[in-house]
């Protein structure tokens, strides 16, 4: 089963409330009970503050009662969440382009060594003019 990240807050969402009625009326939106990490995400769209991502790693860290290590190693394998407990979509392992990396890399190691020959502390730097 191969979901987004939202698909995947989706599916939890209804597993915990059986409909969609269930889902919108949630009662973990931090005002009748504490508020849910995936509760902007529930309805299967992306308004919200912070990332899908993060939201579903609090959530976990949330179920596995704060434990970093127990999230890690949850035993829930058929919950939607699983593949991206830890915060990362592993749907992206392997995608981008690693040669611009490479280069965006090389580009930074250059830059900062030049700066740090010319000086770059507060007191150094001129005034900007318009």
């Amino acid at each position: 089963m191969n979901l987004s990240p939202l698909k995947a807050i989706r599916r939890r969402c209804l597993n915990c409330g059986e409909t969609t009625t269930d889902i919108k009326d949630c009662l973990f939106d931090g005002i009748k009970d504490e508020l849910c990490p995936l509760f902007p995400f529930r309805m299967g769209r992306g308004k919200g503050k912070g990332s899908r991502l993060r939201a579903i790693r609090k959530y976990c860290l949330w179920c596995m009662a704060g434990s970093k290590r127990e999230t890690a190693l949850c035993p829930s394998t058929d919950c939607p969440l699983y593949p991206y407990r830890m915060g990362h979509n592993p749907n992206l392992k392997g995608k981008g382009n690693p040669e611009a990396l490479q280069r965006y890399h090389s580009i930074s190691k250059t830059s900062s060594s030049s700066e740090k020959n010319k000086g770059s502390e507060i007191g150094n730097r001129k005034p900007l003019t318009k």
